[in-house]
């Protein structure tokens, strides 16, 4: 897939909560528990950039370490996800779709505010808790 750098903060914002979604509501995929592929374990890399990808949908934001850590957690998904087969390609390309946007979302951030808060930085943390809680309406 062609990255397009075009995207704007909120394309990007809507493609992360659809992939969250749907990674939600997937299956790991069958047979790639207990397993590793150069040394990479599958649930480890799912478990470690879906927390990133919930720590940032909910705080709207990384520690420069964190977004180091999901950076290299990024190629290892996309190094493994075209070698395998076609229900876990998917599995682990969303992964690193997830892990793209939240780190061209976290430089954008980064490069406009010099560390400083941005008002649409609470957004996505706002908007992701508004459509995973039930309200009383109804």
């Amino acid at each position: 897939m062609r990255l397009n750098m075009h995207e704007t903060d909120e394309e990007m914002r809507a493609s992360l909560l659809e992939l969250w979604a749907e990674h939600k509501a997937a299956k790991f995929p069958p047979g790639f528990r207990a397993h590793d592929m150069d040394g990479q374990d599958f649930v480890l890399l799912d478990a470690d950039i879906a927390g990133s990808v919930s720590t940032f949908l909910s705080r709207g934001t990384l520690s420069v370490g964190a977004a180091a850590q999901l950076g290299l957690l990024y190629y290892s998904a996309m190094d493994v996800a075209p070698l395998l087969n076609e229900a876990a390609c998917a599995y682990f390309w969303r992964l690193g779709r997830m892990a793209e946007l939240v780190l061209r979302l976290l430089v954008r951030e980064w490069k406009s505010d010099n560390g400083q808060r941005v008002a649409g930085r609470d957004s996505i943390a706002a908007e992701s808790r508004t459509k995973e809680t039930p309200t009383d309406e109804g």
